[in-house]
């Protein structure tokens, strides 16, 4: 027997797809039945025409759509599409991710997505994970329900595995995830069934506690594996300091420490929108989150508050931009749909009602630092701010030696013409929960408190700290076994810089912090300077031309070199624009700007004096005197400049025997400048050179 749909309704039944079930040879009692598919591109309210052909025969090729047959039956029907009224289906696992961590000491969140089928919205849809191991065991079942589905969307729900329930390291677990909808009208999609691995822990913790000299403070080591939380009791008790290297205020009660390897979770930040004042949603906001960690940090989840639906990601970046981690999340309205009052702007008004959704992130930060977490919206996705009653920044997560684990220092705004730190709005993130990067061990080791000596820090440079741009200078300084090096710049961390050597090549403070047991001891800084080439400068006295270049010296005029022209100071012969090419500070040669001379004529000597100027230097005033004999016009006379530039021009008047004029030099600078007197054919007859004081 076969069946077979005109799915495209062009008359026939000879296209692909449209064979839509064929049974095996069946007895005279059996019967068949099957499950078909819809294809996407048939529509609802479509009347499809379904044929169903059975004949005698072993070969089931012998039956078809169209043709004859010895012993059979054919029976044609119309298939009418609809859209089922109340379909609901599980359609993902979304966290844990592969290598999740089940042995914690807090809650492991399990977010799950289904999916609306059906054109009815669902209230209170109950759903179930059931988690067994390899062995098929149940491990633990999970309920819950997803209090509102709209028709066609998508929903995310979140259970919580309690920790008192483990999932162990390096194991394999299946998760089966149904709804179980009292109306569903289709079954067969109400369930799926996913596996994830869980990573291992770590178990190679080398831990010291030191007390030195006089020092009041504890330092607290781990030179192995994981990150260290160090705690004053066995269990419980109080978390007195995180990381591999800081230190304690006292020593615990119990006379030693107890330590964990990547037992560390907690929340931060605004629990719901509702502790600040009102806020509005917005498919356009670009603030980014800011976010500092003294610990590798894993962003597990947070409560948001959406507008539309759509696709929000958010991207953990370095302050430079790298990419560290990202996600992107199909986000589902949060708010009342029925709500649509926006501001002038455009932004959707507040529902102080909105409950909001917890979204898993898994955002990981795999070093300390400083981070910004920025946001990108697709498909029409619009999210909540706060930006009313705001306060309580920064948030922070601390160790009971006050210094942070995690801080939320507010968002940062760039406006497109400055940037700033967002501190009276509240960005994005609520109840915002993270943990310990890796999986926990949270067996707890006992460390008992040695005593130790400081290590010494000091700086030793392999040369002059004042380098030229694209050389460096070496940085050293003690190399002894069993110390730790940071070198810092201008009092900033240099990533990877943890050797006993370091090569400078940028301009800046250098230090370095160096380790043993103890708390680390800081150098006194280095000064490093890196020097670009430095452009010549040319001064001119007269004709005569001085440079400070001290090596690879070279005269040009009108760009030309000249020839022999290699001393710091030249004469110049002609009128030009001169410049000079020379090294002046030893880190390469640079090309001077130029110098316009401009030598017009030769000073009369004094047995021929014609002209005279006075007095000379001058400060406020000078005659011009110009003994000749009587012209048919009176002559002019020029006040340059050694560039040539023409500063005063004026017509010298008869006086008895010769031709004279005052001259206001107070304004000019001091200086060199020449008196060029021309006769009634524009010639230059007479040049006298002055000084200005």
């Amino acid at each position: 027997m076969k069946a077979f749909a005109d799915w495209n309704q062009n008359g026939n039944f000879d296209d692909a797809g449209e064979t839509i079930a064929t049974s095996s040879v069946l007895p005279n009692s059996d019967q068949f039945s099957t499950t078909v598919t819809i294809p996407g591109n048939v529509q609802n309210g479509q009347t499809i025409r379904l044929r169903i052909v059975a004949t005698e025969t072993d070969n089931p090729a012998n039956v078809v759509a169209c043709g004859t047959y010895g012993n059979g039956e054919t029976q044609d029907y119309t298939l009418t599409i609809i859209q089922t009224l109340n379909d609901v289906g599980a359609t993902a696992l979304i966290s844990p991710d592969a290598n999740f961590c089940g042995l914690t000491t807090s809650d492991l969140a399990i977010t799950v997505r289904l999916h609306n089928y059906g054109s009815v919205d669902q209230t209170n849809v109950p759903v179930t994970v059931k988690i067994t191991d390899t062995n098929n065991t149940d491990v633990t079942t999970l309920t819950g329900t997803l209090p509102k589905l709209s028709a066609f969307r998508d929903g995310i729900l979140t259970l919580n595995k309690p920790a008192s329930t483990s999932l162990l390291a390096g194991q394999t677990y299946r998760f089966t995830i149904s709804t179980s909808l009292n109306s569903d009208q289709n079954t067969t999609n109400n369930s799926i069934i996913e596996t994830r691995t869980t990573g291992n822990t770590p178990t190679n913790g080398i831990f010291t506690a030191t007390r030195c000299g006089s020092d009041t403070l504890v330092s607290l080591r781990n030179t192995g594996e994981g990150t260290a939380f160090w705690y004053d009791t066995p269990i419980g008790g109080n978390l007195l300091a995180a990381g591999n290297q800081t230190f304690a205020q006292r020593v615990p009660s119990a006379g030693q420490f107890y330590v964990a390897l990547n037992d560390f979770s907690g929340t931060i930040g605004p629990a719901t929108k509702s502790v600040f004042g009102g806020g509005t949603y917005y498919g356009a906001y670009t603030p980014a989150p800011l976010i500092s960690t003294t610990v590798p940090l894993l962003i597990e989840s947070a409560r948001l508050y959406i507008g539309d639906a759509g696709q929000i990601t958010f991207t953990v970046t370095k302050y430079d931009n790298t990419t560290i981690s990202s996600v992107t999340l199909d986000v589902t309205p949060t708010r009342d749909q029925s709500l649509t009052a926006t501001t002038s702007n455009g932004n959707l008004l507040d529902d102080p009602n909105d409950p909001g959704a917890i979204y898993p992130l898994n955002l990981r930060i795999p070093a300390a630092g400083d981070y910004k977490i920025t946001i990108s919206y697709s498909g029409g996705a619009s999210i909540f701010r706060s930006n009313s009653g705001v306060t309580g920044v920064p948030y922070q997560l601390k160790a009971q030696n006050a210094q942070p684990i995690v801080t939320l220092k507010g968002a940062l705004f760039n406006n497109g013409t400055s940037t700033d730190t967002l501190t009276t709005s509240w960005y994005y993130f609520y109840n915002l929960k993270v943990r310990s990067l890796d999986c926990p061990n949270p067996q707890r080791t006992p460390v008992s408190i040695s005593t130790g000596t400081y290590p010494t820090a000091s700086i030793s440079p392999s040369g002059s700290a004042s380098i030229c741009q694209g050389a460096s200078l070496t940085l050293q300084t003690t190399n002894v076994t069993g110390l730790t090096y940071q070198w810092y710049r201008n009092g900033q961390l240099i990533s990877g810089a943890t050797s006993s050597i370091f090569q400078a090549s940028t301009t800046g403070n250098y230090t370095v912090r160096v380790a043993n047991t103890c708390l680390p001891v800081s150098s006194s800084a280095i000064t490093v300077a890196v020097n670009t080439p430095q452009t010549p400068t040319v001064t001119a006295n007269g004709i005569t031309l001085t440079s400070n270049a001290v090596s690879t010296i070279q005269w040009l005029v009108d760009g030309v070199p000249i020839s022999g022209a290699t001393s710091p100071s030249y004469t110049a012969i002609k009128s030009g624009r001169y410049a000079v090419q020379g090294n002046v500070n030893g880190c390469g040669v640079a090309t001077s700007s130029e110098v316009v001379i401009s030598i017009l004529a030769t000073e009369p000597t004094s047995a021929e004096e014609g002209l005279s100027v006075y007095p000379n230097p001058a400060t406020k005033e000078m005659t011009i005197s110009w003994t000749v004999a009587t012209l048919p016009q009176l002559p002019s006379f020029q006040l340059t400049d050694l560039q040539g530039r023409i500063l005063r021009r004026a017509t010298l008047q008869k006086d008895g025997k010769s031709y004279s004029a005052v001259v206001d030099v107070s304004d000019l600078p001091d200086g060199t400048f020449f008196v060029v007197v021309e006769d009634d054919r524009t010639q230059s007859v007479q040049v006298k050179r002055i000084r200005k004081h």
